[in-house]
């Protein structure tokens, strides 16, 4: 039998777990006001009311999927802030002590702890009021970053009668690439679906119930800042169309990021404006609510989350507003949204389109290995060609449309596919052959090293004299050679007039001495004539009889070419600069 482990007050005693009251000789009229029995009454009295207290502390569960670890730190946040959390534990340890003259102690608080990187993350913050001291509820949070299949049955334990009305799921997506959002929402999606299905008949009707009172407007009115609804008004086209059970929201963060897809992917204005409106359009079928959020700017979204748990605050009713104007402070609420009000964004948009497909899709069971990036594979086939039930694939319209309308510069690029080829043999050199020619290029790269260093240290310290003379001298030498090819291009042949003829006196002097020496070499092979003059060589014939020995010929025209030299040179030397002869004769 379980005891109770506090004292009764005087006059009453437990029989068979019920209460009953007993009469005693002594009389309260014998106890004196300010004694130590009254005392002590006065003291359970404030702790049994302490105890009631916390029991009557609402309880809500916030359940996060997606992103990273850290994203999801970032996320939990931007719902407690740190002062709320420092006021959060010194308040209660302030009440605790009971002593309204000390101030709370903020430095020795510590931080509620995280538990994320493994499976199924936990941890817990209390809400406080505006004031920092009442305690609205203490809200519950797991988180879980991989949407793979194998993970879903860590969810449905979360899922009681009791929890469902007071939960709230919310799935976050990130601007670093948003092409992936449409796989890992369907992936959220199709997951959420398989644990609603798994759940007990009683789960699934309280889902029901909650659903209906989201649907009706007597749920989350207060979101808006407005009243229960008491009139049934009928829903509009594509609004709850494919409920899940327990209400949803999407954050997306980072939306600052939105500056890259305009510099490095050309994205614009109707770009971003596609993406809002295929994420409103979607979300409008499970009744979802949407916000961008930055690194800087929660944008609400402490509100949103808090007033969809119907989390108000007694003291100061904060109301949200939605926002479809700024790009980076998008805020969609649950119940608002509309296809009209889809259409108002940019014509053009085929809601119905993307709605039909939308339901088709999420149909499917949960991918067990998820990328988000994969395309989709040949649907394996069994009996002769015809699909199998369990591996086929859902159609992908609605992604299809995502992928193909957003300018995405990365997906024409061709995948690197690695060479199958077995004729293209690769040799591996020998350990110590590629260590020995490594050692050698690394060589030539210390003496490029010492080379440059030597120079800039030179640069600095200036040439030396010897440096400095033998520059001239290289200055000098090439200053010589280039005067002596100038001299060359321009010498000419020398030449003579002899009877008014131009005769090149080299020429002639060559030619006579090859007239010789055949003659030479005819006179030794043919005996001499008699008559001839003294049997020397013969000459050339006059036109007066006379002849002219080939030797005097010689010699004159040898001394005529050593003459034109003579004079070339004397008239090259006797210019001065102006023209003028620099001979002492001449002046």
């Amino acid at each position: 039998m379980q005891t109770n482990p506090f004292p009764l007050p005087l006059g009453q005693s437990h029989r068979g777990g019920s209460t009953t009251t007993t009469t005693t000789t002594t009389t309260t009229t014998n106890r004196k006001p300010g004694t130590k029995d009254s005392n002590a009454k006065g003291i359970w009295l404030s702790m049994l009311d302490e105890v009631s207290r916390g029991k009557d502390l609402a309880e809500r569960q916030l359940i996060i999927l997606g992103g990273t670890p850290d994203q999801q730190r970032a996320f939990l946040a931007t719902l407690q802030p740190p002062s709320e959390a420092s006021s959060n534990n010194t308040s209660r340890h302030h009440r605790r002590n009971n002593n309204d003259n000390d101030p709370p102690n903020r430095t020795t608080q510590k931080p509620i702890p995280i538990s994320n990187r493994f499976a199924l993350g936990y941890t817990y913050h209390d809400v406080l009021d505006t004031d920092g001291e009442d305690i609205l509820a203490r809200l519950s949070i797991h988180m879980l970053a991989s949407p793979a299949a194998a993970f879903a049955p860590l969810l449905k334990p979360l899922f009681t009668t009791q929890t469902v009305p007071n939960t709230l799921v919310t799935i976050l997506l990130d601007w670093e690439d948003p092409f992936k959002w449409p796989r890992q929402l369907r992936q959220w999606i199709r997951m959420l679906r398989r644990v609603v299905e798994g759940l007990d008949h009683e789960v699934r009707e309280a889902m029901e119930e909650t659903m209906k009172g989201w649907k009706e407007g007597r749920i989350g009115a207060g979101i808006m800042g407005g009243e229960a609804k008491t009139v049934d008004a009928p829903l509009g086209p594509g609004e709850w169309g494919d409920e899940l059970g327990v209400p949803l929201s999407v954050v997306c963060l980072n939306a600052e990021k939105q500056e890259r897809m305009e510099r490095e992917y050309g994205w614009q204005e109707g770009d971003f404006d596609f993406v809002l409106q295929w994420m409103r359009c979607v979300l409008l079928k499970h009744g979802a609510s949407l916000t961008y959020t930055t690194s800087f700017d929660a944008n609400n979204v402490r509100t949103l989350i808090h007033s969809s748990l119907g989390i108000q605050s007694l003291l100061k009713r904060e109301i949200i507003k939605h926002n479809v104007i700024d790009r980076d402070k998008i805020l969609i609420p649950p119940n608002w949204d509309s296809w009209g009000k889809i259409r108002i964004l940019r014509e053009g948009f085929e809601m119905e389109t993307v709605a039909n497909a939308w339901s088709v899709e999420i149909q499917a069971p949960p991918e067990a290995k998820f990328d988000p990036s994969a395309t989709p594979t040949p649907t394996p086939t069994t009996n002769g060609g015809a699909k199998s039930a369990q591996t086929e694939e859902a159609p992908e319209a609605s992604i299809s449309l995502f992928t193909s309308s957003l300018p995405n510069p990365l997906a024409n690029s061709k995948p690197f596919v690695p060479s199958t080829s077995t004729s293209d043999k690769v040799t591996v050199p020998d350990t110590q052959t590629f260590l020995a020619a490594q050692a050698q290029i690394l060589e030539r790269y210390r003496q490029e090293d010492e080379h440059t260093e030597r120079e800039r240290e030179r640069q600095k310290r200036g040439p030396s004299e010897s440096e400095l003379l033998e520059q001239r001298m290289e200055r000098k030498t090439a200053a010589a050679h280039a005067l002596l090819d100038e001299v060359a291009r321009h010498q000419q042949p020398y030449k003579i007039n002899v009877g008014g003829v131009q005769m090149d006196a080299e020429e002639v002097t060559r030619r006579i001495r090859e007239r010789e020496a055949d003659r030479d070499r005819d006179s030794t092979r043919t005996p001499t004539r008699k008559g001839s003059a003294g049997g020397s060589g013969g000459g050339i014939a006059t036109p007066d009889g006379g002849k002219v020995d080939n030797e005097s010929l010689a010699n004159y025209f040898q001394g005529l070419l050593k003459k034109a030299k003579e004079s070339s040179g004397s008239q090259s030397q006797g210019q001065s600069p102006r023209g003028g002869s620099s001979w002492a004769g001449d002046r």
